[in-house]
């Protein structure tokens, strides 16, 4: 009888512990759409080139998916590993005198600059999530790693010598700070209706190969936001 009461004592002094153990998410899953609004990673020295001005905008939208896994330590902290890919591709007219032409008058010389950028960015670090009673569960975290960002541009119509293409290849150290909001569906299923991450990129320094002639591009910060929503799975 001694041994059956020390059995139901210790039964019950586990239970709360196998109650919370239950409630915690061991990990979870999200995964869904995202959208990057970038800065350009071209930064030409002479802020007065023209065809530089042509293919460069401060911002740019790139379409894309995120994805990412929690494993919590505790009912609110845990370690997050993160990826995401975005891509854009966009043509525009360009006239392509100021290069050809040597004396005034210069005749147009029409053509197209076709730019495509691709970003993919590999983070980890903490998240905290706030738990409560409610299906509306808030999160925050603070995310480091590299990002890898790929440029290329290609120029046509302007004849033989100027139709051709560069690249510019980058792996630089990037962060995300920021978080967002789940709404739980299920024990197993939730929606995170938005996530907002700042997502800089600290460009390193680096010499490119612009149409036979090498151009230097001093190393800088992009100040990227990275939108995104989606289902997560636990």
């Amino acid at each position: 009888m001694q041994k059956i009461l020390l059995a139901l004592l210790f039964l019950a002094a586990c239970a709360p512990c196998a109650l919370a153990q239950d409630e915690t998410p061991r990990a979870e899953f999200f995964i869904g759409y995202s959208n990057l609004q970038a800065e350009s990673g071209f930064d030409s020295n002479n802020p007065d080139d023209e065809f530089f001005a042509e293919i460069t905008d401060n911002r740019t939208g790139l379409h894309g998916v995120n994805a990412s896994i929690t494993g919590y330590f505790s009912r609110r902290v845990g370690l997050t590993g993160d990826f995401s890919y975005h891509t854009k591709s966009e043509s525009d007219a360009f006239d392509a005198s100021q290069i050809v032409c040597v004396q005034a008058p210069c005749t147009p010389v029409p053509g197209t600059v076709n730019v495509r950028t691709n970003v993919f960015n590999f983070l980890g670090g903490p998240q905290v999530k706030f738990t409560n009673t409610s299906r509306v569960e808030p999160f925050v975290r603070a995310l480091a790693g590299v990002a890898h960002t790929r440029a290329r541009v290609r120029t046509s119509g302007f004849g033989d010598d100027f139709d051709t293409e560069f690249s510019d290849n980058s792996t630089d150290f990037a962060l995300a700070l920021g978080g967002g909001i789940d709404v739980r569906i299920s024990d197993r299923v939730a929606i995170r209706a938005f996530q907002v991450d700042y997502n800089p990129v600290f460009l390193r320094s680096r010499d490119i190969d612009v149409f036979g002639s090498t151009e230097r591009f001093d190393g800088r910060r992009l100040d990227n936001i990275r939108f995104s929503f989606g289902v997560v799975f636990r």
